[in-house]
């Protein structure tokens, strides 16, 4: 029994120096010129942009996401320009709708903070939506203007909270 105290106090000793000096996992400072926004991804994000049909007509959506595996973590910065139609409806509306559209119908939404981005310091929200067991969106979201981003991390309660995601939710401001 003795032995094999010794022998997990001494690899326990030998893997604190393995780990020690680690670097933080790569990453690239992304510049969406389209999208108006830099954030640190752990590498060049994919660019997608599709049109969805909503309330107010068709909207394109452009997501630039990562997918960090083997983490199962999806990390995304989603924008959309609303049509001057939709100025008539308050912000705290659109964001309303955004985290009802996030939860879904089987969702449990667990925060919900106000927060601002930029020195205009446009409204925007920190959400934590649980789906199932295992599913977790962490998200940022902002209405600048007419234009709403989502700064999302997608996977495990364990992966959202994962330094990549904090990286980027920490990274994400807009450049124009």
């Amino acid at each position: 029994m003795r032995a094999i105290i010794i022998t997990a106090i001494v690899l326990g000793l030998v893997a604190i120096p393995a780990t020690a000096g680690k670097k933080p996992p790569p990453a690239v400072m992304h510049v969406s010129t389209e999208g108006k926004y830099r954030a640190t991804f752990p590498a060049e994000p994919k660019v997608d942009t599709k049109s969805y049909a909503t309330k107010l007509g068709v909207l394109p959506v452009t997501t630039e996401k990562h997918e960090v595996s083997p983490m199962a973590l999806i990390l995304s910065v989603t924008y959309t320009d609303y049509p001057r139609e939709a100025g008539t409806i308050t912000a705290k509306a659109i964001l309303d709708s955004v985290r009802d559209g996030l939860k879904g119908k089987d969702g449990e939404v667990k925060t919900d903070d106000a927060i601002t981005i930029g020195e205009a310091k446009h409204d925007g929200r920190e959400l934590r939506i649980t789906i199932g067991k295992d599913k977790v969106i962490r998200a940022r979201v902002y209405l600048v203007g007419r234009r709403l981003y989502q700064v999302m991390a997608v996977g495990t309660i364990t992966t959202v909270a994962r330094p990549e995601a904090d990286v980027l939710f920490n990274t994400f401001t807009l450049s124009e």
